[in-house]
């Protein structure tokens, strides 16, 4: 319905953030061939409307999408894209973080990923107040 109702309206961000659901709840479900299809529909509308934080989120789905087909190639070219056009400073939109950074180490870009773990840490704040959360890389982890 959300769906419908966001191509009816004509406002490309609802849309998106419709399909990028809409997506999420197929991946869910096992289904991620629908999912995928949505999540590519999400990004040529987040690409046509040159927005990054809309491009970000759909690169991050899509690795989603291929790390749970087990094509993990293919998600670690979608994490690499999310990275490329994450900042710090803006929120991150993904609930799948873990599934990009496994993309990135099993690709052999470790470094990448460690990287956008420690940004992380920087910029968020420790659940007791006391500043930001702590991760260390350490080059035994797999």
């Amino acid at each position: 319905a959300g769906v419908a109702a966001a191509r009816t309206a004509g406002h490309p961000p609802t849309l998106v953030f419709n399909l990028l659901a809409l997506g999420a709840v197929y991946r869910a479900h096992a289904a991620l061939d629908a999912a995928r299809a949505a999540h590519a529909e999400a990004r040529a509308i987040g690409e046509a409307m040159r927005h990054p934080l809309l491009r970000e989120w759909s690169a991050i789905e899509l690795c989603a999408d291929a790390a749970q087909a087990g094509v993990w190639a293919e998600a670690a070219t979608f994490a690499q894209e999310a990275l490329a056009l994450r900042r710090p400073d803006r929120v991150y939109v993904g609930c799948a973080r873990w599934l990009e950074t496994e993309a990135l180490v099993r690709a052999g870009l470790r470094d990448s990923a460690a990287a956008d773990l420690e940004q992380t840490a920087r910029a968020t704040p420790a659940p007791d107040g006391s500043g930001a959360v702590s991760w260390n890389a350490s080059p035994e982890s797999p």
